[in-house]
């Protein structure tokens, strides 16, 4: 639900003007039912209330675990499956071997109610993207929006080919998320950074330090992790879009926004093997693999740092190094931005901040995409840009130059890890 209270004057909620039908695939997993959820309820109950928009806002979930609705809204609990039940809130049982004729029955799903923007979150592993876009471009209406969560693909020559196939079925009606730009902290620090005092600020910054850290573990993700680790799970997302978006060239139209965070992407320089080995290390909890669903013998990361600085000629941060961290079973839950400046002090943004007023991160993110605001969104050359960075610093890892270190969970922050200058 929104925090209770009055938003802050730098914070806005996009504007709709036809209520909302949303299909999640793969609406019984994890993040569907733990973010997705209960971030769009409150704001899918308001529209379809008549507070912001005529009645007819509408959730539907799609997985391959066999239930029927009534079962899917009880499996909720009391307080989100009443608030899928005022939804009306559907359920279909996708068929893996019948794959088409599930989407097909989504599709004419959704015709019900063909006065609404019909808007399909993808919430699944990335091998299943393809066909579900060709099943949603066969059998859904024409100007249906489709998201898709972090990076598209596990490698840059997957996430070619897959963006490639989706902005040929969907135009710009296809959208990649990172659920970061919907986070209060981050809309705050992105309106900083367009005043006057924080880009003199910037000129005296001396290194730059984006950070996000987690009590919890991997349990219940492996089959994920050991595919993509955690470098590959928030790398090329939530760290390079929020140093993208401090250290981009400003401008007063927020459209253009994705094509200056883009620039700064290719401004990084691709670190090759030798560069990774002397400025990365990563690690694994000890017990990873000794947990439910893990290979014995995974090498997948559940900490890591990597300093890459930007080259001289940069015309807003030149020479400054640019430290990544993340962790998993850390001492504390943090995301924040470090900022040296050139007297030695340090400026820190809490990018995980909770403020009241505002909805939650999901919720918010629904309404940019039904209202077509591109800037909450990751544009298709800023994904395939994060994405060679993040190949290049895996290849260096896969061909043993950076070792596996064990850690014990709840002893440590990800800074800890950070490798010295050398």
């Amino acid at each position: 639900m929104s925090h209770i209270g009055h938003a802050p004057l730098w914070y806005t909620r996009p504007t709709v003007d036809r209520p909302i039908t949303l299909v999640t695939i793969g609406g019984d997993g994890d993040n569907a039912r733990r973010n997705i959820g209960p971030g769009v309820r409150p704001v899918l109950a308001g529209l379809r209330s008549g507070r912001a928009m005529s009645p007819g806002s509408w959730e539907i979930a799609a997985d391959v675990k066999p239930m029927n609705s009534k079962q899917y809204v009880e499996s909720l609990g009391d307080e989100q499956g009443g608030a899928a039940s005022r939804l009306n809130a559907q359920y279909v049982t996708l068929d893996p071997n019948a794959l088409d004729g599930s989407y097909q029955e989504l599709g004419s799903l959704c015709t019900r109610r063909d006065e609404n923007q019909i808007v399909v979150w993808l919430s699944t592993a990335p091998e299943h993207y393809w066909d579900a876009l060709s099943g949603i471009h066969a059998h859904f209406p024409d100007d249906t929006i489709v998201i898709i969560e972090k990076p598209p693909a596990k490698d840059l020559t997957r996430a070619r080919r897959l963006v490639s196939h989706a902005r040929r079925l969907f135009g710009n009606r296809f959208l990649l998320l990172d659920h970061y730009w919907g986070k209060p902290g981050v809309i705050e620090l992105m309106v900083k950074l367009s005043g006057p005092f924080f880009g003199a600020t910037l000129q005296s910054v001396t290194e730059m330090h984006v950070i996000t850290d987690e009590k919890r573990l991997v349990t219940g993700r492996h089959r994920y992790f050991d595919g993509v680790g955690l470098f590959g799970d928030v790398f090329p997302s939530h760290l390079l879009n929020v140093a993208s978006a401090i250290a981009c060239e400003r401008s007063d139209d927020a459209t253009e926004l994705p094509a200056a965070r883009a620039l700064f992407l290719k401004s990084l320089p691709v670190p090759t093997l030798e560069e990774v080995a002397r400025n990365s290390r990563r690690g694994q909890y000890e017990g990873f693999r000794q947990e439910e669903g893990a290979d014995p013998r995974s090498e997948a990361d559940t900490v890591f740092a990597l300093r890459l600085t930007l080259p001289s000629d940069h015309p807003r941060l030149p020479d400054v190094p640019c430290i990544f961290s993340a962790g998993k079973g850390m001492q504390e839950n943090r995301g924040v931005v470090r900022l040296r400046l050139a007297d030695g002090q340090w400026v820190e943004h809490d990018l995980q901040k909770r403020v009241r007023g505002t909805l939650r991160t999901h919720g918010l993110l629904l309404l940019a995409a039904a209202a077509h605001r591109m800037e909450y969104f990751v544009s298709p050359d800023e994904a395939l840009r994060a994405m060679e960075l993040n190949d290049a610093v895996q290849h260096a890892w896969r061909s043993g130059c950076v070792p596996l270190e064990p850690y014990v969970p709840g002893r440590m922050i990800s800074s800890d890890f950070v490798p010295r200058r050398v």
